[in-house]
């Protein structure tokens, strides 16, 4: 338990005393699965600032997580615990809970075998991604492949400092909207703070200091396997792969996630190129169907070839189809006409 406590605690590496602070203990409910259909996190939050009580902050330390824990393992499991009974006495003494009580220590060391042992993240979870995740081939090719672009994201993003620090790193991360909680054709996608934190600090040689250029292809790689941990089709490779689409690229998660699960991405939005007459001014999309590109002074389609329909949606005022001229365009100046441009 000591472990799994550093493990989700690693965001106040440095502060002298590991805490668990509510970002950092939602993390721990939802990989551990805590949650039930009865049972959900707002009423577990209630439990942490219950273990907290008295303490004069809003975090937890050891002793204190160790008796939020007894105490959501509990409720958890009596989720009706408290309620009024079928019969509408208040005295649980003397009637029944809407369920069958489970003891404690039975309810506590189901969670803590079945659930928490398991799935919750242990300290030695960054040391087991350096010796088995980041060798592996797939992940150092998806690295690879992107080098100079993460070189230009480090120097950007560092502005010219020294180190790449871990401000800089979570702003960059939240401006391209990569903190979120969603689900794409059924496979979990999430990545919070906190895990971007200790992905930064396990990446560090000198964490308070921040990252070194070869340092950050490491710090993406743990946070992309965070990221798409719950996408099993997708690889440690994968995960790199669209991660890196996502941070330095125009891909989001569902584009990568529908990528490698062979769903079917939404369709982009085409942008739309500006266009312009001969005489340089910018066409509205009317003007693009009556006159073509070309519109104006030079090249204009002529009087045979036009419409009655056409003409009035010239970007002209007049037209003088005995002189094929154009009496008040933009692009006919009084210059232009005593220079003869438009005589007959």
């Amino acid at each position: 338990m000591q472990s799994i406590f550093k493990a989700y605690a690693a965001g106040t590496l440095g502060s002298g005393t590991l805490e668990m602070d509510m970002e950092e203990f939602h993390d721990f409910v939802i990989e551990a699965n805590l949650i039930t259909d009865l049972y959900g996190f707002d009423a577990m939050s209630g439990q942490f600032t219950k273990a907290n009580a008295g303490s004069n902050d809003t975090v937890l330390e050891m002793h204190e997580f160790l008796t939020m824990l007894v105490r959501i393992s509990f409720y958890r499991a009596n989720p009706h615990y408290g309620m009024k009974g079928m019969a509408g006495k208040d005295n649980l003494k003397t009637d029944k809970t809407l369920t069958d009580e489970v003891p404690l220590p039975g309810c506590l060391s189901d969670m803590l075998t079945n659930l928490v042992l398991p799935n919750a993240r242990h300290d030695t979870y960054a040391q087991e991604f350096a010796e088995t995740t980041l060798p592996l081939p797939e992940v150092q090719a998806a690295l690879g492949a992107q080098l100079e672009a993460l070189s230009t994201f480090y120097e950007l993003v560092s502005a010219g400092r020294p180190f790449l620090e871990l401000d800089q790193w979570l702003d960059a991360l939240s401006g391209k909207l990569l903190f979120s909680d969603l689900t794409i054709d059924g496979y979990v996608v999430r990545l919070t703070e906190p895990q971007a934190k200790a992905a930064f600090y396990a990446s560090a040689a000198t964490p308070q200091s921040g990252l070194l250029p070869d340092e950050l292809p490491v710090c993406v790689a743990r946070t992309a396997c965070d990221k798409y941990k719950a996408v099993t089709p997708m690889g440690p490779g994968a995960k790199v792969t669209g991660f890196l689409s996502n941070l330095l690229g125009g891909d989001d998660e569902e584009d990568v996630v529908m990528v490698a699960t062979g769903g079917v991405a939404k369709a982009k939005p085409v942008k739309k190129e500006k266009q312009y007459s001969a005489d340089g001014m910018l066409l509205g999309d009317e003007e693009v169907r009556a006159t073509g590109i070309a519109s104006g002074t030079a090249d204009m389609l002529m009087p045979d070839e036009r419409s009655m329909a056409e003409r009035s949606k010239f970007e002209t005022k007049g037209y003088n189809p005995s002189r094929d001229s154009i009496d008040q365009s933009q692009g006919a100046t009084l210059a232009s006409e005593g220079a003869g441009l438009h005589e007959h």
